[in-house]
């Protein structure tokens, strides 16, 4: 982007834009791992609690069970079978997983395919797709304006903006754009075109910059739909991070009342048989 700069004499004005882009990046860098820190470290907690009780806490329970040769409920048996399970393959178990971690991350470099299958899916993750969705609409309507800003056609803008995304659907609807553009197409149809379902524009987004396009204003509706996506962004990750709380305190109470109910519902019925 700075050689395009250098080239259309604008260097000064597109480093005080990159810098702005910088700092609104960090920014939305900040706001997604505070959204997604207290998550993850209540959910990495609470499994690690479950784990602990299914091998240390419930192996003694079931001693108390076999002594008093009392009759359990199918799920306290499940409850055992899984906890013995765990108890004497967990080294099998981890050392299964770190394989995975690695096998994975290993293909994931390599293979182009499940780069793109997951890029492709990302969207249609519960809760956090439409986060994602946002953010790479809102990067590629900045970048789009940023090129345009400096003097580029709309064809060459967007294909710099195919070669430059590090997301794969980006990446292939902007190639597809291009060639829809190329082909005579005004920006609208190829739009519809190249993301017919939806996919990565909203219908809202599709309009506006078709209109844009029509009436010579595209870098300032451009700039306009990344600003209204940055609030809307940040809007839902505000509501995420207040909800998230009592969400997983409910899902972890019942979890857990749900392990300590069924390992306490025989010992309820224990007075029966001493």
């Amino acid at each position: 982007m700075i050689a395009i700069s250098e080239k259309t004499g604008l260097l000064a004005q597109s480093l005080i834009l990159i810098s702005k882009q910088l700092e609104a990046q960090e920014s939305l860098g900040r706001q997604m791992k505070q959204a997604l820190t207290y998550p993850c470290i209540t959910l990495g907690s609470a499994f690690l609690i479950i784990l602990a009780m299914m091998i240390w806490v419930i192996p003694s329970f079931e001693d108390i069970f076999l002594n008093f040769k009392a009759e359990l409920p199918m799920s306290t048996q499940l409850l055992i079978s899984i906890a013995r399970f765990l108890e004497t393959n967990i080294e099998f178990i981890l050392l299964f997983g770190v394989i995975l971690v690695v096998v994975f991350a290993f293909v994931w470099t390599k293979s182009l395919y499940i780069q793109k299958w997951c890029d492709y899916h990302l969207f249609a993750v519960p809760f956090f797709g439409r986060l994602f969705r946002l953010s790479a609409q809102m990067t590629w309507c900045r970048n789009l304006a940023y090129l345009l800003d400096s003097g580029l056609g709309a064809l060459d803008a967007i294909r710099i903006v195919a070669q430059s995304s590090n997301h794969w659907l980006s990446h292939d609807l902007s190639a597809n754009l291009f060639k829809q553009l190329s082909q005579g197409w005004d920006l609208g149809e190829a739009l519809d075109r190249c993301d017919p379902r939806g996919q990565f524009f909203d219908p809202e987004t599709k309009h506006l910059l078709g209109i844009g396009a029509k009436t010579g204003t595209l870098a300032e509706m451009l700039h306009s739909r990344h600003q209204t996506l940055e609030c809307d962004l940040s809007h839902r990750l505000g509501i995420l991070n207040q909800s998230l709380e009592p969400i997983l305190i409910l899902a972890l109470g019942l979890m857990i009342g749900g392990l300590l109910m069924t390992l306490y519902l025989p010992i309820f019925s224990l007075g029966k048989i001493i």
